[in-house]
This record gives structure tokens, sequence and C-alpha cells, in this order.
């Protein structure tokens, strides 16, 4: 290292108390003066003392291989205002500061100077020099150790960490760094959260130097009173802003729409201020004139528009740590938050597992006969559900046993029995275990989505008997889109129970709007299932096929009326589509005397078409739609092949979408059968 500009001073003086002398050695590096030692007993010809000279080299070394952070240990002039109202300078260094009093140690002695005494810069640069190495920024890290979000924290007496809870949740571990150390201490558990208020303390060794920040003394803090902040906004490290106390206000002050967004408790008390707050900042101090913390910053509701939680709300919380056993992250979500958000430490391990199973099955099913394929896919989702019933089992009532639970559901794919077992064991666990909480929200969310029959009789179950009205509410939509995708995709019904279900989902969406649209969502989520429900195409007549042949024939579906009939969207560009072939023409020729049809709307060039029908390889009655042609538009087709089941009586009763294989002849004996018994 090579400084410009770099001369030595030193001074002997003596202590205060002992009078012995002492020499103090300072450096000064481009107009900057730094403390680097002080060597007691020194003696008035200290020049020539060749051991003097040992240690003053051996100072220097120390000063460039390890140069101090910025204004730290800095021998500079404080200027001041005495009592009276004179105003003085010091030389010297600042030692600390503490309970709004700087300490400097100046050549002979320490003087304590209030900073409210204090020159604005002077005061400001002694409040970033210490209060800044108390501040730290907090990385959050998933399971692989990978940074998912970063914010910031400050440290308080007894080695507690206080940063917001919205910063760490759902964190698998955080990694800590202090301003004036490189060392980066890794946490994996926490000591007490508190939702409402949004905060959360930690435990920790930090490094010797780091200042702990001292609470301000509960008082009502004054719009106008100046502020500042320090934390990491958008990452960039060691940011300090003025501003001032806009407002103080209660969440139950704020506007509705803020209200909803923050979920806070309605006496939560808010320091709104134009310091420069934003993403990164969350978690750091917000503090006074005297470098006291009245506020940790948490939220903005636009530029210029920060607010931080009272610092009121931590003495309570710190007190609550003392005798708090510590809580292993991620922090479990509370029973009123989603339980499927992030994942719990415990069930990590078996999802790891899943997923690198999940890796080597995809690879070996890529090389299977589709047939053997769906075996396959059906055998790995039922020994995942079975490890994951058997740790829900284990687990049952806490949050990870909750989580299994929705695993188990989504892993309940296939219509066999061992899967209507773990889906009826499923529901019951989560009744006995989680009923009243808003964790079964999530467990509905997987509901919806089951084929199975348990799935609906526990949505209905919970729709008619749950004692919480949103959960009441969100069973009943739950139960809605379900009952919608099971007249789609559910197995071919008559026409009877058809018109039923359609008729009892329109009643259950009736009823939600009437008693439940006050709960956030319900209104709309209703509004969407009138929508699938009116697009849903089983139950009702087709809309009309009206083009040409290959041979540019024109002919109508309605003219088919009466017969079973097959309507086949297909392009042979579309490998599911062409394997279909085979099948198709042995289902012409075997129900050629049956009053069945097989048409199909073929959605390429008529050349293509053509040289099917010509080939013989399709040998059923085709439109030439064309590519994006009226026809497929119409019906808002977007998946091929989509085979449409159209009953005798000329309504919808089942949809396809891929191939159904042998479903489809299943489902056409059904049809041909009503037709014998009308």
């Amino acid at each position: 290292m090579i400084f410009r500009s770099t001369y030595i001073a030193v001074k002997v003086c003596h202590l205060a108390q002992t009078r012995k002398p002492i020499a103090i050695f300072n450096i000064r590096v481009e107009n900057e003066w730094y403390h680097i030692g002080r060597l007691q007993h020194a003696s008035p010809g200290y020049q020539e003392d060749s051991t003097v000279r040992r240690v003053l080299i051996s100072m220097l070394l120390v000063f460039c291989f390890n140069p101090p952070m910025a204004s730290a240990q800095t021998v500079r002039d404080w200027t001041y205002r005495t009592r009276n109202g004179r105003q003085q300078q010091i030389t010297g260094v600042a030692v600390s500061l503490s309970e709004g009093q700087l300490e400097i140690q100046a050549d002979s002695a320490k003087k304590h100077i209030p900073l409210a005494l204090m020159a604005e810069s002077d005061r400001k640069a002694a409040m970033i020099q210490f209060i800044g190495s108390g501040v730290v920024m907090i990385k959050t890290l998933d399971f692989d150790g990978d940074e998912t979000g970063f914010g910031s924290g400050f440290l308080t007496g007894d080695d507690k960490l206080v940063t917001n809870y919205h910063v760490i949740r759902g964190a698998a571990s955080v990694e800590i760094e202090f301003r004036d150390s490189k060392q980066r201490i890794s946490l994996d558990e926490c000591l007490v959260v508190d939702r409402k208020n949004d905060l959360a303390i930690l435990t920790i060794e930090p490094p010797t130097a780091a200042h702990r920040l001292d609470l301000a003394r509960p008082s009502e803090l004054a719009p106008g009173s100046e502020v500042w902040a320090i934390g990491h906004p958008r990452g960039l490290k060691d940011t300090v802003s003025w501003g001032d106390v806009n407002a103080v206000r209660r969440t139950k002050d704020l506007p509705d729409r803020l209200q909803s967004i923050l979920d806070a408790d309605e006496k939560t008390q808010w320091i709104q201020t134009n310091a420069v707050i934003t993403s990164g900042s969350s978690g750091g101090p917000l503090l006074d004139e005297s470098g006291e913390v009245v506020g940790v910053n948490t939220w903005i509701a636009g530029p210029n528009l920060g607010f931080a939680v009272s610092a009121a709300n931590i003495r309570p919380l710190l007190a609550r740590s003392s005798s708090a056993t510590p809580i292993p992250l991620p922090v479990p979500p509370a029973t009123d938050e989603s339980a499927m958000r992030w994942h719990s430490r415990p069930i990590w391990p078996l999802l790891k597992t899943m997923v690198d199973q999940k890796e080597e099955f995809d690879k070996q099913i890529a090389r299977m006969p589709y047939e053997q394929a769906v075996d396959a896919q059906s055998e790995f989702h039922a020994r995942q559900r079975r490890v994951f019933l058997e740790f829900a089992r284990e687990k049952a009532g806490t949050w990870e046993g909750f989580q299994s639970l929705v695993f188990v559901c989504q892993f309940c794919t296939d219509e066999s029995q061992d899967s209507v077992d773990c889906m009826t064991e499923a529901c019951q666990i989560a009744h006995r275990k989680y009923r009243n909480t808003e964790w079964m929200l999530d467990l509905i969310g997987a509901l919806r989505s089951s084929s199975l029959k348990p799935s609906r009789q526990y949505l209905k179950y919970l729709y008619q008997r749950s004692k919480t009205e949103k959960l009441k509410a969100w069973s009943g939509i739950g139960l809605a889109a379900n009952l919608i995708s099971y007249l789609q995709e559910g197995e071919l019904m008559s026409g009877k129970s058809i018109r039923n279900g359609r008729s009892y989902i329109e009643t259950l969406l009736a009823d939600l709007e009437s008693n439940h649209s006050e709960i956030e969502g319900v209104e709309e989520a209703c509004a969407l299932l009138d929508a699938q429900l009116e697009a849903t195409l089983v139950g009702q007549e087709p809309l009309p096929v009206d083009g040409i042949d290959v041979d540019g024939k024109r002919f109508q579906l309605s003219q088919y009326r009466g017969k079973v009939i097959v309507l086949d969207f297909f392009a042979n560009w579309c490998p599911h589509c062409k394997v279909m072939y085979p099948h198709e023409r042995e289902l012409v020729k075997k129900y050629a005397d049956e009053p069945f049809v097989l048409l199909g709307v073929n959605t390429e060039s008529q050349e293509v078409l053509e040289q099917l029908v010509r080939s013989g390889t399709v040998t059923w009655p085709c439109w030439a739609d064309g590519p994006d042609g009226p026809i497929a538009q119409r019906w808002e087709i977007d998946a091929y092949p989509t085979v449409i089941l159209i009953g005798a009586d000329y309504t919808i009763r089942k949809v396809f979408s891929g191939n159904p294989g042998d479903k489809l002849e299943e489902g056409i004996k059904q049809l041909l059968s009503e037709t014998k018994t009308r």
C-alpha cells in the first residue's frame, strides 16, 4: 500500500491520574488523521529509542494491512456547544456512543458530549460511525442455500437482532453481515415473532465492536421531528437517509385498501416518514436525532411515503424473547395464513427425495410405450402418496403434518381403490386435527381439482357444516369448481344426471353470491365459475357445425340428430391423433349397423385431408376446416385431439381432451344402450 501526503505525528502527554508520560501516535493519510496506537512510560528521548521505533513500525504495518473503515478511530476536531451556549472544539477519537452521549478520547482524558450539543455535521458523523456498525444486512436462503431475498436488521442489548417478520418469513436460514466485519454469521432459528406488528427477534454472537442500538423512551413523536434511516435499500449497503416524521397513525386510521394489505393489529402504531425507505430497507432502524430507535422500517405506500412500526412494540417482544425457546427456521405460518407458502424443515427431505426420484422416473418413462408409461406413472404416484400419508399420520396436528396431507391429495390422481382410500383418510385426518384453522383453505384448493368422489363429499360436508364462514364459503367455491370439472372430465353420466348436476351448481353459486359475497374474493370467484359453467359443453346442445367435406360438398352436424355422434377435432401433424386412426376405422366398421356416426373436423389444408381420405387412412366424413378454421375457432379448440361424444338426445355427454383410449368405445356402448331403452 502506498500513501501520498503521509505524515506521522507523535505527541507526549501525561495521564490525568498517574501523571505517567504516554506517547500517542497518529498518522495523516490524504489529509485524514488516524490514531494508530500509544506507548506508555515514554521518555523525553523516545525519538532515539530503538524499542519505540520498532513499536512504531509494527503499528504502521498493522495499519497498512488492516486499514480502518472510513471515519473509524479517526483523530479529528469535534465541535460542540457548552451548556451556556459557547462553541468549543475538542481533538480526539470517538470511542463510544451511549444514551445519546458521545465519548471522545482526547489526549489526556475522556469527555462525554451530548449529541444534542454537537454541531450538526459532527453529530451525524458520530451517529453513522457507531450506529452503522450495529445495522446488518440479512440475506435469506432456501434449503439448497440459494439466496431468496434480503433486508435489514439491527442489534440491541443482550445481543438480540431485531428485524421485520416478513424479512425472514419462509427462509430456511439467514446470513447476517455486519458493516465492519468480513465474517458472515449463519442462523437457522429465530427466538420470537410478532406477525401482527411484523417483527421478529433473533439471537446472535455479534462482533465485539458492533454497536448495540438503544430504543427510544416511549413518547409522542411530533410531526416535523427529524428522523433518519439506515439500511440496505435495493442492496445498496449502509445507505443513510434523513427525513421528517410526516404523521403518526394507527392501523385503524389508514385507508381501507392499506389495512387489507397489511393485516396488522388495528392498534399498531405506524410512523410515516419521507426518509428514503424501499425494498431492502425493511427491518432497519428509524432513529431520532439522538440516535435512538423510534421505529422499524417496514413498508412503503409510494415515493416519500415510508412507514415504520413503532419501537414501542419491540420492548414486550424483547421481554418475551428472554425466556423463549428458539424456533427452527422456517417459522411456521400462523393458522390464519397459508400453510403451503413455504415448506417446513421436516418435510423438505421427503420432497427432495421425491423430486430426485421424479427426475430419474421421467427419464425411464420417456423410453416406454404409452400404455406402459401411464401404468408406471400411476404406480409412482401411489408410492408417493403412501410415503406422505405415513408422514401425515406421524405428524398429525403439526404444520408439516398438514403439508403432507395436501401432498397426499395431490398424488391421488387415478381412480384406483388405493387412491380413493388414501384420499378418504387424508380428509379424515384433516377434519380431526385442522378443521378450525384457515390452513384448510390449502386443502380445499387441492380437493377442488380432484376427480375422486371423497373430495366432493368432504367439500360438500364443509360447505354444509363448517362453523367458520370463510371456510364455508370457499369450500362451496371448491365444490362448484370440482363439479364443473367433473361434468367436463368425469365419468360419462346420463342426461338426467347431467341436468341435475348443472342445476345443483347453479343453485350453489346463487347461494354463495347471496349469502357470502362479503367475504373477500368470493364474488369474483362466483362470477368466474358462472362463466365456466356456461362455457361447459357437457349437458348442452352442440354448437352448429356447417362446412364442406373433402369433395367440396356442404353438410351439417344437425343432420345426424338422433344418432350417437363422435365428433373428432384432429390434425395429421399430431402424433396422438395419428395413433387413433386404426381404432377409429374399427369403430366405423363395428357400429355401421347402429345409430352411430363418427365425424371429423380436420384443421389442416384440404390437400392433407384429401390424401388421408384417398389413402384410406380416414374412412369417416370430415369437414375440411383448414388451419385456424371457423369451426375450431367457434368451439375454442386448443388441444388435439379433442373428442366430443354426443348422445342421441343431441346433447354433449362427454368431452375428451387428448386420446380417450378405451373410454371412447365404453361411452359409445353406453349411449347406444340408452337409445334402445328410450
